[in-house]
C-alpha cells in the first residue's frame, strides 16, 4: 500500500468510525422526521423522499473527517447540523458531490445547505423541475402579490362554478367541497363506501340516499361504518364493499362557507354526470389548449385507470375543475412576470392532485386526502371535487384559508419553503429547538437567539443544466434531465469527491407512471423551453428509466445498474466516496446491486441500518430499515459480518424505536454472505 492510499484509507475509517458512532443520532433524526416532512419538502408531491437532517448529517460527517475536523459534543454538532459554521460551509465549497438519481432532491439540497458544490442528474422531468424551482432565488414580494392578482381576475369564473346560497340566510357562499358519488350503470346502484360526510368534535352529519336529506346527529361515527340508521327514514344506510365499475360521477352534496354566518354548511345538492368522459365539451372556448387531451398510456399503474375506462388525462377531472384549472394555468402563462411564471407552475401542478377525481375527503379532517397519498393510481367511489382556488376566510389575507391542497394553499407551501431555505423566519430555530428535546440535549433561549441560518437559494446564472459546465467553479449547480447513462459518459473522469445516491428500489416505485400525472399538464407549456418535456423525450423516458418489472427483468435491471455504476467509477477520484441507501425484500435484488457494485470495479467498505420511509410498498412487505452502503475505488476493505450488522441494527432499533421486521433481520443476517459470493 503507497502513502496515499494510506492517507485516503485513514480518511475512510476516520468517516465510516464517525458514522459508527453517530448511528443511534442518525436514526434518531429518521424518527423524528418519520411522519412529518421539512419545508422544501413540501412544495410539491415526490415519491421515496429521503429524511432530510439524516442524509446532511451523513454528509456533514464526510466534510469532518476527510477535513479532519473534531466533533467537539453532540449540542455543537447539531447547531452545525441546522446551521453550519463558516469553517464547515468553507470546506465543503472545495467539494463536488453527485446524485445520478436524484428525485425528490433532498440530497441536493442539503448539500447546498452545507455548501457543496452539486451535480444532479434525473431521468424524469418534473422530478428535476420541482427541484429546479425548490432551489431558485425568487422573490417572494411578486409572488404574493402575483397570487392576490390571479384571485381576483378568476373571481367571476369562481362564482360562477363554486359557489351557492347559504341553506339559513340565502346569501352567497364559496363551496369548498363537492361530494361526488360513482355510479355503476350494470347495477344501477350509486357506489356509496360512506354515508358520513363531516365529523367535528361530538357531532357527525350524515347523508342519507332513500329521504335525500343530510342529518346532523349528536354523536361522533367512524367515517367508514358500514351500517347506520337513519333518523328520520330509519332505514339501514349500507355501504358498497365490492369493487365495481364506475361510469360516472354525480353530486349529492356540497360543503360551503357562508360570509355572512361565517361557518362552514353542509347542503343536500344533487347534480348527474359531472365528470367529463369522452369528447371534451366545445363550450371550453379558447381555454381548452390548456387541458391535456393526451392519452392515459398502458403500465402496471395506469392499467386501473384504463380497466376504469378513464382513456384520457383530462377524464380523471369534473367539468367544474377543468374550467377553472385551465383557467388558472393561462393566467400565469399569459400574465405573469417572467421570473416567476415557473414557481407559480410548481404550485399549480402541486394543485391538480387535489382537485381531481383521485382525491378523497377525510370527513373526521374535513379536509381533502390528495391523490397519490399512497403511490398508486385510484380511482375512488366517492371523490370529492374541492375548489381549485381554495376559500380564503377574509379578504384581507387570501393566504388563511380553509382546506387544503388548493391553489392558495401550495402557494403557501412555496413560500414557507423559500423562507426556510433563505433563513428568513423562525422555523430554523423551532427545528433546533424540537430536535434538542427529541435528542435529550438542553438549549436555553439564549443560545438558540444566537443561531442564524445562510441563504442556499441560487441565483439563475448559478445554476446550469449542462454536464458541459462541469468544471465551471461559477456554477454552484448542475441539474441534468436525462438518463444517467447517457450523461455521465460526458463527465471528464476524477471529477467527483462523493457520489451520493438513492438508486431505483427495484420496481417498487414506477416514477415514470405516477409523474406522468403532473407531466401531461406541465408540458402545455413547458414543451417549448425545455426538450425533455416532450413526447419523444417521454417516450424515450420509457425505455430508458431503471426499473424492475418482475423475475424476468432482473438481468435488464443489473445491466443498466451496473453501467451507471462503471461510469461513477470512472468519475469518482480515487480518494472519493461512493454512498447508496437501498431497501428490498428480496435476496436476489439485494445480488444484483451488489454484483453491479463489483462489476464496476467498486469495492464496499462497509454497511449501516438507518430507518427508511414510512409508507408505501416497502412498509406492506414488512421492510423498515434501509441500508447506507459506503463504497469507493481503492481494494481496500473493512470486515463485515453478521454479528456486527445485528449489533448495529439492535442500536438502530433502540434509538429510533421503530422494531425491525423478521424482512429486515433476514436482509442483515444474508448480506455478508451475499456480498463475498457476489465478488
Amino acid at each position: 500500500m503507497d502513502l496515499s492510499e494510506w492517507v485516503m484509507s485513514q480518511s475512510i475509517i476516520r468517516f465510516i468510525s464517525m458514522l459508527k458512532d453517530n448511528l443511534d443520532l442518525l436514526n434518531k433524526l429518521s424518527r423524528f422526521e418519520w411522519a412529518k416532512r421539512i419545508a422544501p419538502y413540501e412544495i410539491h408531491k415526490w415519491w421515496s423522499r429521503r429524511f432530510s437532517f439524516t442524509v446532511r448529517l451523513i454528509q456533514l460527517l464526510y466534510i469532518l473527517s476527510i477535513e479532519n475536523i473534531p466533533v467537539r459534543s453532540k449540542k455543537d454538532l447539531i447547531i452545525d447540523l441546522v446551521a453550519p459554521s463558516e469553517e464547515i460551509i468553507k470546506k465543503a465549497k472545495e467539494y463536488t458531490l453527485l446524485d445520478p438519481f436524484f428525485g425528490s432532491g433532498t440530497i441536493i439540497i442539503e448539500a447546498l445547505s452545507l455548501g457543496y458544490r452539486v451535480v444532479g442528474i434525473d431521468i424524469n422531468p418534473v422530478a428535476w423541475f420541482i427541484v429546479k424551482e425548490t432551489i431558485r432565488l425568487v422573490d417572494i414580494s411578486k409572488i404574493n402579490r402575483e397570487t392576490k392578482r390571479i384571485f381576483d381576475s378568476l373571481r367571476p369564473i369562481i362564482d360562477e362554478y363554486y359557489s351557492t346560497s347559504c341553506i339559513d340566510c340565502n346569501s352567497i357562499s364559496q363551496v369548498l367541497h363537492y361530494f361526488l358519488v360513482g355510479k355503476n350503470n350494470r347495477t344501477n346502484k350509486y357506489l356509496f363506501r360512506t354515508h358520513v360526510i363531516g365529523v367535528k368534535d361530538k357531532f357527525s352529519w350524515i347523508y342519507c340516499p332513500n329521504c335525500k336529506k343530510i342529518i346532523p346527529l349528536k354523536r361522533r361515527i367512524k367515517p367508514y361504518s358500514y351500517k347506520i340508521q337513519c333518523p328520520s327514514c330509519k332505514s339501514i344506510l349500507e355501504t358498497n364493499k365490492r369493487t365495481l365499475p364506475i361510469e360516472s360521477f354525480s353530486v349529492y352534496a356540497v360543503e360551503y362557507f357562508c360570509p355572512r354566518c361565517k361557518s362552514r354548511k353542509y347542503k343536500v345538492y344533487f347534480a348527474e354526470n359531472a365528470d367529463v368522459k369522452g369528447t371534451l365539451p366545445s363550450t371550453l372556448g379558447d381555454i381548452i389548449g390548456y387541458i391535456p387531451r393526451n392519452d392515459i398510456p398502458a403500465g402496471k399503474e395506469t392499467n386501473r385507470l384504463l380497466k376504469q375506462q378513464r382513456n384520457k388525462i383530462y377524464e380523471l377531472f369534473t367539468r367544474n375543475q377543468l374550467i377553472l384549472l385551465a383557467n388558472l394555468y393561462k393566467e400565469i402563462v399569459e400574465k405573469s412576470d417572467k421570473d416567476i411564471k415557473e414557481s407559480l407552475l410548481i404550485s399549480f401542478s402541486d394543485t391538480l392532485r387535489a382537485s381531481c377525481l383521485l382525491a378523497i375527503y377525510y370527513p373526521e379532517y374535513r379536509k381533502v386526502t390528495p391523490a397519490f397519498s399512497i403511490a398508486s393510481y385510484w380511482l375512488p367511489p366517492q371523490p370529492v371535487d374541492q375548489n381549485p382556488m381554495g376559500v380564503p376566510k377574509s379578504s384581507k389575507n387570501i393566504l388563511d384559508y380553509y382546506g387544503r391542497g388548493h391553489f392558495l394553499s401550495s402557494v403557501k407551501r412555496f413560500i414557507r419553503a423559500k423562507k426556510y431555505l433563505m433563513g428568513q423566519d423562525d422555523q430554523i430555530r423551532k427545528i433546533i429547538y424540537r430536535l434538542a428535546k427529541c435528542l435529550n440535549i438542553p438549549f436555553d433561549k439564549k443560545e438558540l437567539s444566537n443561531i442564524n441560518s445562510r441563504n442556499v437559494l441560487l441565483k439563475d446564472h448559478e445554476i446550469s443544466f449542462s454536464i458541459d459546465d462541469i468544471n465551471n467553479a461559477n456554477k454552484r449547480a448542475l441539474l441534468v434531465c436525462g438518463p444517467s447513462q447517457e450523461i455521465l459518459k460526458k463527465a471528464p473522469s476524477n471529477s467527483i469527491d462523493i457520489v451520493f445516491t438513492d438508486p431505483p428500489y427495484g420496481g417498487f416505485r414506477r416514477y415514470s407512471e405516477l409523474a406522468f400525472f403532473f407531466f401531461s399538464w406541465l408540458k402545455i407549456y413547458l414543451q417549448d423551453k425545455y426538450k425533455w418535456f416532450t413526447w419523444e423525450y417521454y417516450n424515450k423516458l420509457l425505455n430508458s428509466e431503471i426499473t424492475l418489472n418482475g423475475k424476468s427483468d432482473l438481468e435488464n435491471f443489473e445491466n443498466k445498474l451496473a453501467e451507471v455504476f462503471k461510469l461513477i467509477r470512472n468519475i469518482l477520484k480515487w480518494e472519493g466516496i461512493f454512498l447508496f441507501t437501498f431497501r428490498h425484500h428480496k435476496t436476489e435484488v439485494w445480488k444484483v446491486v451488489f454484483r453491479s457494485l463489483f462489476s464496476a470495479q467498486l469495492n464496499v467498505y462497509y454497511i449501516l441500518p438507518i430507518l427508511g420511509e414510512s409508507s408505501g410498498n416497502l412498509v406492506s412487505k414488512k421492510s423498515y430499515y434501509e441500508l447506507l452502503v459506503i463504497a469507493g475505488v481503492p481494494n481496500t476493505r473493512i470486515s463485515i459480518c453478521e454479528k456486527d450488522l445485528t449489533k448495529m441494527l439492535k442500536v438502530a432499533q433502540k434509538s429510533s424505536g421503530i422494531p425491525a421486521t423478521s424482512i429486515d433481520k433476514k436482509i442483515m443476517k444474508k448480506l455478508p454472505k451475499m456480498i463475498n459470493s457476489s465478488l
